[in-house]
C-alpha cells in the first residue's frame, strides 16, 4: 500500500500542482514523472497515475506534478512554453529530492515529458531515465494535433449539415495576440510553437555517460525504428518495443501491465 500527499512546488512564475505517491516502507527511489503536453496529458492523466501507484507499490517513492499553465498548477495554457516546461521538470527534481533525501533518482517521461527527462537527467543527478514514446520531433507533433482539430471540425460540420443545422456556425474564433493556434480549448503561443517547430531529437544534444536509459518504443513493430536507435546509440540507451495502445491519445484506457512490470525492473531491479 501507499499514500497520496497533494501539494505545490513553490517556482518563480507560480506553484506548481504535484502528488507524491509514499511507499509504506522506506523508498528505494525516488521517481519523478515527467508528463506529456497538450491533449495528450489530458489523455494520458489517469495512466500516469497508474503508473506512479503501481511504482509506489513496488517500493518507489513517486512524484507527478502538473507544469506551469497546465492542470492545477498556477498560470494559463497560453503561457506553457518548451523552456518553463523544461525548468517546471527540474524544480520537480529537486522537490522530490528534497523529499526523499538520499533515495537515487530516476525520471519516467511520456512523450514531451521523456525527450525532456532525457535532456535534463545528467543536470539533476538522476541515476536512471525510462522514456515513454519520446517525442523526436516538435513539428511534426503539430502537424499532427493540428490536422486532429481539422478532422474533429470536419465531422462536427458533417453532422450539423445532417441535421439540417448551417455548418458554418462551427467557425473559427480570431486567436488573442500572441497565440499561434487553438487547439481544440489549449492555446498555443508564437513562443511555444516556435520552440516546437525548432525541437528536433535528432540533433538535440544528449547525455551519454551520466544516466542509464531506456526507450520505450510503442508500435507494432519489434525492431527500434531508425531514430529511436539513432538516439539510442546517441545516449546509449536500452530499447524496449512495445505493442500496446498509446494511452496518450483520446482512447479507452488500456491495459497497462505488459509497460509497468518492465519499468519496475529497469527502475527499482537493481539500485546500481
Amino acid at each position: 500500500m501507499s499514500n497520496e500527499q497533494p501539494g505545490y512546488i513553490s517556482t518563480e512564475r507560480g506553484r506548481l500542482f504535484r502528488v507524491m505517491h509514499r511507499p509504506a516502507a522506506e523508498p528505494a527511489a525516488a521517481v519523478l514523472l515527467v508528463p506529456p503536453c497538450g491533449d495528450e496529458k489530458r489523455a494520458a492523466y489517469g495512466a500516469c497515475a497508474r503508473l506512479a501507484r503501481a511504482l509506489s507499490s513496488a517500493g518507489a517513492a513517486v512524484l507527478r506534478f502538473d507544469c506551469f499553465g497546465t492542470g492545477d498548477s498556477a498560470g494559463e495554457s497560453a503561457e506553457v512554453t518548451l523552456s518553463s516546461m523544461r525548468e517546471d521538470a527540474r524544480a520537480a527534481a529537486g522537490e522530490i529530492q528534497r523529499l526523499v533525501p538520499g533515495a537515487p533518482l530516476m525520471l519516467l517521461g511520456v512523450r514531451l515529458g521523456a525527450s525532456l527527462a532525457l535532456e535534463i537527467c545528467s543536470g539533476v543527478g538522476a541515476r536512471k531515465v525510462a522514456a515513454i514514446a519520446p517525442l523526436l520531433s516538435g513539428a511534426s507533433w503539430l502537424r499532427q494535433e493540428r490536422g486532429r482539430k481539422r478532422l474533429r471540425r470536419s465531422m462536427v460540420r458533417r453532422e450539423m449539415t445532417a441535421a439540417g443545422a448551417d455548418p458554418q456556425a462551427v467557425g473559427e474564433e480570431p486567436l488573442p495576440d500572441g497565440v499561434a493556434d487553438d487547439l481544440d480549448g489549449l492555446p498555443v503561443s508564437e513562443i511555444f510553437a516556435a520552440e516546437l517547430e525548432a525541437f528536433d531529437m535528432g540533433s538535440s544534444p544528449l547525455p551519454g555517460d551520466r544516466a542509464r536509459s531506456l526507450l520505450v518504443q510503442v508500435s507494432p513493430r519489434r525492431t527500434p525504428l531508425p531514430e529511436i536507435a539513432d538516439i539510442a546509440g546517441r545516449c546509449g540507451a536500452e530499447v524496449l518495443c512495445l505493442h500496446l495502445e498509446p494511452f496518450w491519445q483520446p482512447l479507452e484506457p488500456g491495459d497497462l501491465a505488459a509497460l509497468i512490470t518492465p519499468l519496475e525492473k529497469f527502475l527499482l531491479g537493481d539500485r546500481q
